[in-house]
């Protein structure tokens, strides 16, 4: 056997020594990133978030029927102002009726059978203007001011069931108020800046099932 050649004894300790040196990087890992993720530095510290939400009066409106404002119409013949004519304006507030009643609440129809209710402007409860029109929405009379017109001033009462529950729905603004509590419930994660891939647990699994989809 040739001098330069290792011992058996010799192979021995250094395999021996390589298997010891392994089991004590395992036992003890050290940090070690999930990522490499570009915006490290600003997961850090709690970031701040800012939500902007269009609170404009063309929010709480539904699709307009006027044809050209539909899937498939000419939309250059949409304009603003034909959008307003042929849309309802559905009134974000809830309004108690008033004890005994009064002259304004009477003609509306609102009775003492309903403590609450709520008001859509524009078209009649059936769709129709009434008077052989398809413009009576809820549109400006002063030109963008805080003047409208509207054909008719619907009301919800709260013995209405799902017609008061849902009373937003066309408007899409409860499909709004779903995705900010959304992203409401997911504002607390941990950043993955500092991980310790053999050491921690999954604790949050919704998080865990979450990510490997995506």
């Amino acid at each position: 056997m040739a001098p330069y050649l290792l011992s058996s004894s010799r192979i021995a300790r250094v395999i021996a020594g390589s298997v010891f040196i392994a089991s004590g990087m395992l036992l003890a890992p050290s940090p070690v990133h999930a990522q490499l993720d570009p915006t490290l530095f600003l997961k850090r510290t709690t970031p701040n978030i800012i939500i902007a939400v269009d609170v404009a009066n063309r929010m709480q409106r539904d699709a307009p029927q006027d044809v050209s404002c539909l899937p498939g119409g000419t939309a250059a013949n949409c304009t603003a102002t034909l959008a307003s004519q042929t849309s309802n304006y559905y009134d974000p507030f809830a309004y108690t009726y008033t004890v005994g009643g009064v002259a304004w609440e009477t003609t509306l129809g609102v009775t003492a059978v309903n403590s609450t209710y709520r008001r859509r402007y524009g078209f009649r409860a059936d769709g129709t203007c009434g008077d052989g029109t398809t413009t009576c929405g809820l549109a400006y009379a002063n030109g963008g001011g805080d003047t409208f017109n509207a054909g008719s001033i619907v009301t919800v009462g709260n013995t209405a069931g799902s017609s008061y529950t849902n009373f937003l729905a066309p408007t899409r603004r409860t499909r709004y108020a779903r995705s900010l509590s959304h992203v409401w419930r997911h504002r607390e994660t941990d950043s993955p800046e500092q991980l310790d891939a053999l050491g921690n647990v999954v604790h949050q699994f919704h998080l865990f099932s979450k990510m490997l989809v995506k």
